[in-house]
């Protein structure tokens, strides 16, 4: 059945409201494996603690153990694609069985939260990206060799990254930042430490009631990197620090830079523009909602150009000009419907597929109105 113009009309928000920001992807992380954390909660509606959740795919035999800490946060770096199923208990007493998990290979942090008072799974996948690397590492991991007069200190501060690595792969961000710590007291002037301490507090932020603080210490450790040299994932990953804030100006600004200072473009940094502006929208009115969502289209558009098999990018693009279109500014239906046909033929069975489908159908009579 179709649905109404005018529902479709009314509904745009809805439907943006799909593009929520959220956590950010982690560090350091394999190519093909996913990294899950999310929270549990109880029958009583609160953060369960020291619960151990149970994830076993019968189809493929794989299986793996996290525990919660004391706010039901859970974090486990390195999983395979799968359907899982899920036991939660606690002191040996099982509490809930959650069924048809599924975890998909993603680049980004999977979010996976479990509420036994509601029995249901949310799960979420982020939409902002880390500047990467050699295809596996958001950062460079060492420093390069120099002269001999140096190369002391070079080996002294690389011992220390990589220290940082292995406790930052473990998930302990905190110590991680003290051994960066460690390598910034060996010299100060080197940019890379404290990229790599500024994503250690980011990270850390992710699961702790201290978020705002360490958001704070990430930010200004990135802005000494810049201070130092200035580079794209500099600025990405700063950008990533401002949008857990929601200061959406200044990530929007970071992101942009990026992507200027990123040899023949970055799609990376032009996605987490692209989805900053379209969050940032939601937070404005008149004009200034008009030309965040614009900014945000543009953007979309030269990732689609860089990367031409970007479903996401679609996506978000027809979004975006969906909510133009409904709002009378310079932007047809016939192109949010370029948008979304575009995802389908890249993604035909993807996550916003039955969303997508269900626009498209009522856009006819809403192009004709126009």
């Amino acid at each position: 059945m179709s649905i109404p113009a005018r529902k479709t009309a009314i509904d745009v928000c809805r439907w943006l409201s799909l593009a929520i920001l959220l956590a950010a992807q982690l560090a350091w992380a394999g190519i093909w494996l996913s990294q899950v954390n999310g929270t549990c909660v109880g029958e009583d509606g609160q953060p369960l603690a020291q619960a151990i959740l149970s994830f076993h795919d019968p189809g493929t035999g794989r299986h793996f153990q996290v525990m919660t800490d004391s706010s039901g946060a859970y974090f486990r770096l390195g999983v395979e694609s799968g359907v899982y199923e899920v036991e939660v208990t606690r002191e040996g007493k099982q509490l809930a069985v959650f069924h048809q998990v599924e975890i998909t290979w993603s680049n980004s942090l999977i979010t996976v939260n479990f509420d036994i008072a509601r029995n249901a799974v949310e799960i979420k996948r982020d939409r902002l990206h880390q500047e990467v690397y050699l295809g596996s590492s958001p950062l460079p991991e060492s420093l390069a060799a120099e002269p001999k007069a140096e190369a002391k200190k070079v080996a002294a501060i690389n011992a220390k990254l990589a220290e940082a690595k292995v406790l930052g792969a473990q998930g302990n961000w905190l110590a991680a930042a003290d051994v960066l710590g460690a390598a910034l007291d060996i010299d100060p002037k080197r940019d890379l430490p404290w990229a790599h301490l500024g994503e250690a507090y980011r990270q850390a932020a992710a699961s702790s009631s201290q978020a705002g603080e360490l958001l704070d210490k990430s930010i200004l450790a990135y802005q000494h990197a810049i201070s130092l040299h200035s580079e794209a994932a500099y600025h990405n990953n700063l950008g990533q620090a401002y949008a857990e804030l929601k200061q959406w100006d200044d990530a929007v600004r970071e992101f942009q830079q990026a992507a200027q200072l990123a040899p023949g473009g970055s799609p990376v940094a032009e996605m987490n523009a692209g989805v900053a502006l379209l969050a940032w929208s939601e937070t404005q009115s008149g004009e200034a909602a008009v030309g965040s969502l614009r900014q945000a289209a543009e953007a979309l558009g030269r990732v689609t150009a860089l990367e031409a098999q970007n479903s996401e990018a679609y996506y978000l693009r027809g979004l975006c000009l969906l909510r133009l279109a409904a709002g009378g500014s310079n932007s047809s239906y016939a192109q949010v419907a370029e948008a979304f046909n575009h995802y389908l033929t890249l993604d035909a069975a993807g996550p916003h597929a039955a969303e997508v489908r269900a626009m498209l159908e009522s856009l006819g009579s809403l192009e004709k109105k126009q």
